[in-house]
């Protein structure tokens, strides 16, 4: 495959500057949720600009993972600033729980030493295969007859396995031999709190009663209720906190992994990183004060 010098200069984005004077005296969270959208989106026009530096060549399984996760955090970024400003705050806490998600997997894999994480990573997603392949061969064993369709699924098992590096699924071990860590051990990796942000998202995606009684109920003064037909308001803190995250995760894979960008791009990531800050000491100092 081709590996095309990228000029990168004319992909950075232009610099958001808050008005934090305004910021200081505002009576009103609207000037905030404008302030982290604008800042969100710098930070997502950084990670595309750095999922295209990647060399369009043949990689390794270990080295394509890394890849893959930069270029869809760039994907997810872009999706959440669109549902921002289409959607409502539900969708917003749902995008934010992946995005949440697919940092802390890129930040334990990028701090790898062996070459472990990475087959703890392979063997715990496939062990969804693996499950599915059992079901479809005990549904086989009962009929005994396999169907087209079946055929199909486990053709298209074998070759993700494969893909992986694994011949016989069937013989991959358990979940407990794995030892992947849990979600609150790989966001615990960002601080203890964050994981609370992660399971607002939880209530929307499994639909729970904090999710409807936020986003699709009104609630009357006599106890009963209506249903609410309008989008949720969008919120500040999921916007500021991607961005966060992003640029924090963005610093240490250029470092590590595309040095070559490190004298151009960390400059202008620690800039956008003190803006972003900012804005969310900022924040917290207006929702002290309501």
């Amino acid at each position: 495959m081709n590996n095309e010098t990228i000029d990168i200069t004319t992909m950075l984005p232009k610099k958001y500057t808050p008005d934090w004077e305004k910021l200081k005296k505002t009576k009103t969270e609207n000037l905030y949720e404008e302030t982290a959208f604008e800042l969100l989106k710098e930070a997502g026009i950084y990670t595309t600009l750095v999922s295209a530096i990647i060399p369009k060549v043949s990689y390794k399984r270990d080295e394509a993972i890394l890849c893959a996760l930069v270029v869809k955090a760039a994907k997810l970024a872009k999706a959440m600033i669109a549902m921002t400003l289409h959607l409502g705050g539900d969708r917003q806490l749902a995008m934010a729980r992946e995005l949440i998600e697919e940092l802390s997997i890129f930040h334990y894999l990028l701090n790898d030493k062996d070459g472990s994480r990475f087959e703890q990573y392979i063997l715990n997603s496939l062990i969804i295969e693996k499950e599915f392949v059992r079901t479809i061969d005990n549904n086989i064993s009962k009929r005994n007859k396999k169907l087209v369709v079946e055929e199909s699924m486990l053709r298209s098992v074998q070759k993700t396995a494969e893909a992986a590096g694994y011949n016989d699924i069937s013989k991959l071990p358990s979940r407990k031999k794995i030892n992947w860590p849990n979600i609150e051990i790989l966001i615990a990796q960002f601080g203890k709190d964050l994981y609370l942000s992660y399971r607002a998202g939880s209530g929307v995606i499994h639909t729970q009663w904090d999710d409807l009684i936020r986003h699709h109920l009104i609630v009357n003064k006599d106890g009963t209720f209506e249903p609410r037909y309008e989008e949720g308001l969008t919120r500040p803190q999921p916007l500021y906190g991607a961005a966060l995250l992003l640029v924090r995760e963005l610093k240490e894979y250029v470092k590590k992994v595309r040095p070559e960008a490190e004298d151009m791009l960390i400059p202008l990531l620690d800039d956008l990183l003190v803006r972003i800050v900012k804005t969310a000491d900022m924040h917290g100092d207006y929702l002290d004060n309501l």
